[in-house]
């Protein structure tokens, strides 16, 4: 399997962010509501971060920079495990679903 290069990974986390938000207000309830924002916060964190690598190095395989996005294995797992709860509209749910193997892919 090829590694996924930095602008592959700027995408998939971009892509995330966005629909993370659209899952947040989706919410119904105010634990989803923490976790999502949570995540949020992690995935902006490490948004911001490639943003500041030269766009000639967007070629190169992708590794997290922030340590909180590395880390962040179990809160991500947490929120798969409540997509059907958590994730109100079934468009961001099904969005979700496929980009979240990307996403645990960049986490490693």
């Amino acid at each position: 399997m090829t590694p996924t290069t930095i602008s592959d990974a700027a995408t998939h986390i971009q892509d995330l962010i966005v629909l993370l938000d659209n899952a947040y207000w989706e919410a119904s309830s105010i634990e989803s509501k923490d976790l999502i924002y949570d995540v949020i916060h992690v995935v902006q964190a490490e948004y911001t971060e490639i943003n500041k690598l030269s766009i000639q190095d967007h070629h190169m395989p992708y590794e997290p920079i922030s340590r909180e996005f590395h880390e962040m294995k179990h809160k991500f797992s947490l929120l798969r495990k409540m997509m059907s709860t958590a994730v109100m509209r079934s468009s961001t749910s099904s969005a979700l679903e496929q980009l979240m193997p990307k996403i645990s892919q960049l986490i490693g």
